[in-house]
C-alpha cells in the first residue's frame, strides 16, 4: 500500500504531540516529514528556566530526540525553516536557518541563500507556534539585551552573564519584565548568586502561615476590566483598518 505523504511545520510540542498521536493512531499510513527551525529535536520549552540556571541540562528537557525520529521512520529537517507552501504544486519548501540567526524571526529573515529544500506532501499540518512579542523598550537590541525562548538564547544569556560576572562580579542584567526572569531570579538567590535578570516591578515575598488563611476579596472584577480593555483595543483596530 502506498503511504501518503505528510509534511508538519514547526517541530515544538504542539508539531511533535500531533505526530505521536498520528502514529499511535495509524501507524504505517504515512511518510512523515517535519520542518523544525532550531536544530534540535522537540524539548520543553517550559523547563527552560531550570536550564538557564542549572538546575537541569539541556538534555534533560527533551520530550522527542533525535532517535526518537529515527526510530519512527520520521523525516526530521531540523535547522531548517518553511519559508513558503506552494499549494498548487503541494510542495512545502524550506530554508537552513544560519547559525547565529534568530530561528523564530520573520520570513526568510536569518535563512541560507543555499539551494532550499523541497518536500512534496498529500497533507500539511501547520503547528509553528508563535513569535516573541517584544514592546518598544529604549535600548532593547544593543549588546546584552536577550529574547529567552529557545536552549540556544539560553547558553547566550548564560554566556553573557559568565563574562559579566567575570569582570565585575556585582554585575546584573537587567529587564523591563520579564515571567521566565521571575523564576531565574528565585533560583539564582537560593544559589547566592547575582540574579541573571531582575525585574523592575516590584514582587511581594512568599507568605508563610500557621493555619490556612481566607483568600483575600480582590477590589473590582480585574477580569473584566481587563476584557474590556482588550475589547476596546480590537474595535480600535478595526476602526482602523475600516
Amino acid at each position: 500500500m502506498n503511504r501518503e505523504k505528510l509534511v508538519v511545520v514547526g517541530n515544538g510540542m504542539a508539531g511533535a504531540r500531533v505526530v505521536e498521536e498520528i502514529l499511535a493512531r495509524a501507524p504505517g499510513r504515512f511518510d512523515i516529514v517535519m520542518f523544525g527551525a532550531e536544530p534540535y529535536g522537540n524539548y520543553n520549552r517550559i523547563l527552560l528556566s531550570n536550564v538557564l540556571n542549572r538546575s537541569q541540562q539541556a538534555t534533560e528537557i527533551f520530550m522527542n530526540p533525535l532517535a526518537w525520529y529515527a526510530e519512527n521512520r520520521i523525516t526530521l529537517h531540523a535547522g531548517v525553516k518553511a519559508v513558503k507552501i506552494d499549494r498548487e504544486a503541494r510542495v512545502v519548501i524550506g530554508r537552513s536557518v544560519k547559525r547565529d540567526a534568530s530561528p523564530y524571526a520573520a520570513g526568510e529573515t536569518g535563512t541560507s541563500p543555499d539551494a532550499p529544500i523541497l518536500e512534496a506532501y498529500d497533507h500539511v499540518i501547520i503547528a509553528t507556534g508563535s513569535r516573541p512579542f517584544v514592546p518598544p523598550m529604549e535600548g532593547f537590541g544593543q549588546p546584552g539585551t536577550f529574547l529567552f525562548r529557545t536552549i540556544d538564547d539560553c547558553s547566550r544569556i548564560a554566556d553573557q552573564y559568565n563574562a559579566s560576572t567575570k569582570s565585575d562580579p556585582r554585575h546584573r542584567g537587567e529587564a523591563r519584565q520579564s515571567h521566565s526572569g521571575a523564576t531565574t531570579i528565585e533560583t539564582s538567590a537560593q544559589r547566592n548568586q547575582a540574579p541573571l535578570v531582575q525585574s523592575r516591578r516590584p514582587t511581594r515575598p512568599p507568605q508563610r502561615h500557621a493555619c490556612p488563611q481566607r483568600p483575600q476579596r480582590q477590589t473590582g472584577n480585574q477580569p473584566l476590566a481587563a476584557l474590556r480593555r482588550l475589547l476596546g483595543l480590537v474595535r480600535r483596530l478595526a476602526t482602523r483598518r475600516g
